[in-house]
């Protein structure tokens, strides 16, 4: 009985062990994807002259009609109505969800 019971404790060991492995793997996935999400969700919101600058500056080397400048604007508010703030809660719910608001 007594190798019986080594041999179980060994092998509770072993299964552990194998799991906290597993564990710490998952873990680290988790962690990657959320950095990668954070990365992705933040370069959309400061997307440099993207959906979030001002549709009423437009360069001096492009020639828009006013009917296209109009459209413009409009596309861009609704732009802005629908997708920033499923954006932000988004980008809020992976900070939240990992504690990377901390940084």
């Amino acid at each position: 009985m007594a190798s019986g019971s080594v041999e179980t404790r060994i092998a509770n060991k072993m299964e552990r062990r194998n799991f906290i492995h597993q564990k710490r793997r998952i873990g680290l996935q988790v962690s990657d994807a959320a950095n990668e999400a954070r990365a992705k969700l933040m370069a959309v919101l400061t997307y440099e002259g993207g959906w979030l600058a001002n549709p009423g500056i437009v360069s001096q080397e492009s020639v828009v009609d006013e009917d296209e400048q109009t459209t413009r604007v409009q596309e861009m508010a609704g732009l802005r109505t629908s997708c920033l703030p499923c954006t932000v809660f988004l980008l809020h719910k992976v900070l939240d969800g990992t504690a990377e608001w901390m940084e």
